[in-house]
């Protein structure tokens, strides 16, 4: 079979079947694009394993109405709830049960102050030494950031 055979196969039995994936795509809010690239997949795989193209026609609609129906099965099985969806009636979502790595307590917060503060006064000694340029600097990236 060339390939011209088999692109006017595939894209004849799309058009016969695509009715069908529009029926499985809207009921299952399922995209219908990715039915229809299923579909083609299921087609040519049939098309690989027939011996000739006869009768082919309702072992590819079974067989992609087969694959629609694992895929919604497995969309099913499978649903994913998005983080700002609401779980609870006083509008409580999932990203607000997870803990974030970007919000700090504010009392590690105010605790991590107090001690930069303490640094600080133990640093107010005038010493010209590299390394207490570079404590002092760590000092004040280090309390710059707790003050955000």
């Amino acid at each position: 079979m060339t390939t011209n055979e088999r692109e006017s196969f595939v894209l004849a039995h799309l058009e016969y079947v695509a009715p069908m994936l529009h029926k499985y795509a809207s009921s299952a809010k399922l995209e219908f694009e990715d039915l229809c690239q299923d579909a083609t997949l299921v087609i040519l795989h049939v098309l690989e394993r027939a011996d000739s193209i006869r009768d082919l026609t309702p072992y590819v609609i079974r067989s992609v109405r087969n694959a629609c129906l694992n895929k919604i099965e497995y969309s099913n099985r499978r649903r994913s709830i998005s983080l700002d969806k609401p779980l609870f009636d006083d509008g409580t979502t999932l990203a607000d049960l997870l803990p974030s790595p970007y919000q700090v307590e504010p009392l590690t917060l105010l605790l991590a102050q107090e001690r930069l503060l303490e640094l600080q006064a133990r640093m107010a000694q005038p010493k010209n030494s590299q390394r207490a340029r570079v404590v002092r600097e760590w000092h004040d990236t280090a309390l710059a950031s707790s003050t955000l």
